[in-house]
């Protein structure tokens, strides 16, 4: 994982490129280029931000479709949570998806965090439609216990 002040992709929006970018030069990072080893290519992002104070943040993550189900957004995350919580010292870190991303909460759970709440048509898709979240969450202690 590499935190750059670009993203570079056909597989990501021209908008999200340019925003992502604005950010990063302004120092305000929230998004955070996800390369393969040894000068590869971009593959994904990871969104992190304060969600609440300083003592809690969001982790989020977004894969181009040729690098996903190879347990790269696994290791993409379990870095963002170390840096978390081993660099910031933050108490606690969240994720959220929709009940149909079954391979995002499987990253979530895979990376130690537990399922906290279900949240019904709490988002709205369109005029009259609303999605569904899960709410996922992992302490610092919690995250401590899995890494000694």
């Amino acid at each position: 994982m590499m935190r750059s002040p670009w993203v570079t992709s056909s597989d990501f929006p021209p908008k999200l490129v340019l925003l992502t970018y604005l950010d990063n030069i302004r120092g305000q990072t929230q998004n955070y280029a996800v390369l393969l080893k040894n000068g590869g290519p971009l593959i994904g992002h990871l969104v992190f931000h304060s969600y609440f104070g300083n003592h809690t943040y969001e982790i989020g993550w977004v894969f181009s479709p040729h690098y996903r189900n190879q347990g790269y957004a696994s290791e993409a995350a379990r870095s963002m949570l170390k840096y978390g919580f081993e660099e910031l010292q933050l108490h606690r870190m969240i994720a959220t998806c929709q009940p149909e991303n079954i391979p995002s909460f499987r990253v979530m759970e895979k990376i130690g965090m537990r399922r906290e709440g279900f949240f019904k048509k709490c988002i709205p898709n369109g005029a009259n439609a609303w999605w569904d979240k899960y709410y996922y969450a992992i302490l610092q202690e919690e995250w401590l216990t899995l890494t000694c």
